[in-house]
C-alpha cells in the first residue's frame, strides 16, 4: 500500500494537481453558509493493485457482494415505484413557483460555486421577477 499522493506522483502529477485531489473544503455546515471555509487535506492508503487489495481483510467476499448486489435491487425497485406513486404530484410540484426558485438556484450554483446563497437566492429571484 501507498499514499494516494505517491501514486499520483508516479502518474507524473504535479505537486498542484495532488493538492488539489487531496484537500477540500467546507463551505456549508447545518445548512448554513460559513463565514469562513474550513480548508482540509488528506492522504488515503490505496491499494497498488488487484492482487494486494484481494489478500487484505478490506476485499469483499462472496455474501458482502451477493448483498450489495441484492440491496441495489430493492433501492432500484423501490426508488422506480416511488417515482410512479408521486408522478402526478411531482408534475404538480414542478410548476410551482418553490420549485422554480430551487431548480433556478441550482443551475446558478453550479456555475457560482463560490457565491453565497444569499447571492443566489436573489440573483434567481430577481431573474423569475423579470
Amino acid at each position: 500500500m501507498k499514499r494516494l499522493s505517491e501514486l499520483l506522483a508516479a502518474e507524473g502529477k504535479s505537486q498542484s494537481e495532488i493538492d488539489d485531489a487531496l484537500s477540500a473544503e467546507v463551505k456549508t455546515f447545518m445548512g448554513e453558509d460559513l463565514k469562513k471555509p474550513i480548508l482540509y487535506k488528506f492522504d488515503p492508503l490505496q491499494y497498488e493493485g488487484i492482487p494486494e487489495a484481494r489478500e487484505s481483510k478490506d476485499w469483499f467476499g462472496d455474501k458482502d457482494i451477493f448483498e450489495a448486489v441484492n440491496r441495489q435491487k430493492f433501492v432500484a425497485a423501490k426508488t422506480s415505484s416511488m417515482q410512479s406513486a408521486t408522478k402526478e404530484l411531482r408534475e404538480i410540484y414542478e410548476t410551482t413557483p418553490e420549485f422554480q426558485l430551487k431548480n433556478l438556484m441550482d443551475s446558478i450554483k453550479t456555475a457560482h460555486k463560490d457565491w453565497a446563497t444569499e447571492k443566489v437566492r436573489a440573483t434567481a429571484e430577481s431573474i423569475l421577477k423579470a
